[in-house]
């Protein structure tokens, strides 16, 4: 009987005791904010597009046009005006001159001469000129009077 009792007692403590209560969450607090006003629309309207980009600072000009190439041409002229001293002929020396972007030329070719060997002058003093840089490099050509 006692462990009838026992059990009975035990059985009657976990019968008659609650289950074990479910945790309660605690209170949630609510922050009640007042509303964000909203602004009243406005009409979107596309910008119209600029006609050429800005220019960046610093950026480079497309090509040569006529005071770079009068410059560059200037940093050789003493050695062109030797060539005509070195000769008795006078005449026109017509080169066409191609022109890097870097400002070194290319290329030069004689392309009108009173005399060979004054055109090959002019054409050798030509391939020292120094030009401005540019995006493109550029293309021209140029009479020497004699």
């Amino acid at each position: 009987m006692k462990t009838w009792l026992g059990m009975s007692v035990v059985l009657a403590a976990c019968w008659t005791s609650p289950p074990p209560a479910k945790p309660t969450p605690a209170a949630a607090v609510v922050v009640k904010s007042e509303p964000t006003p909203t602004p009243p629309p406005t009409e979107v309207t596309d910008p119209a597009p600029p006609a050429s980009p800005p220019p960046s600072i610093g950026a480079l000009p497309d090509a040569l046009d006529r005071t770079m190439i009068a410059a560059g041409v200037a940093t050789v002229k003493p050695k062109i005006s030797s060539c005509g001293d070195a000769t008795s002929v006078k005449g026109v020396v017509k080169v066409s001159v191609k022109v890097a972007p870097s400002g070194l030329v290319v290329s030069v070719t004689v392309t009108a001469t009173v005399d060979r060997d004054l055109g090959d002058c002019v054409a050798a003093a030509m391939r020292q000129a120094m030009f401005a840089t540019t995006a493109q490099g550029g293309s021209f050509s140029y009479p020497f009077v004699f």
